[in-house]
């Protein structure tokens, strides 16, 4: 359970940087903001996949135990 969260977390921020280096942005105040359209494409995106991922790892662990 703790390492499918693990997983799941990692594929969120390894794929929401892979697929929006660029989203955060200094603007000329210098005030930090996510253009959130962009934030929430990628982020379904990225739940998608690492949800196949936990999946996958999960089935593993579980034949390897058994």
């Amino acid at each position: 359970m703790f390492f499918g969260l693990l997983i799941e977390f990692f594929a969120y921020y390894k794929f929401f940087l892979y697929l929006n280096p660029h989203s955060f942005k200094w603007s000329k105040k210098r005030s930090f903001f996510i253009p959130l359209n962009s934030f929430k494409r990628s982020f379904e995106k990225a739940q998608k996949l690492s949800r196949l991922l936990a999946w996958f790892f999960l089935l593993q662990t579980r034949f390897l135990s058994v």
